[in-house]
């Protein structure tokens, strides 16, 4: 039943979305096959969540937007 409570999750989820590249699918459903088997709704969203925004801090990075780990730690010492 939780798996196919997350299927349908995962449907909804993937077709509110602008189209993502076949990798970035890939990625998320690696990462949610990872999560164990009394994973919540709730919680395959979170992590889902999560793992969007490091996706998208890396990709700012890349196009040097952002501040670098090296800067942040110059700045707390």
């Amino acid at each position: 039943m939780i798996k196919k409570d997350l299927n349908l999750s995962l449907y909804i989820f993937f077709k509110g979305c602008y189209i993502l590249s076949q990798k970035i699918k890939e990625n998320f459903i690696k990462m949610i096959h990872e999560l164990p088997d009394n994973v919540t709704v709730d919680e395959v969203v979170y992590h889902t969540y999560v793992k969007s925004q490091v996706m998208k801090g890396k990709q700012q990075l890349q196009e040097g937007k952002g501040i670098p780990h090296s800067e942040i730690e110059a700045e707390i010492e």
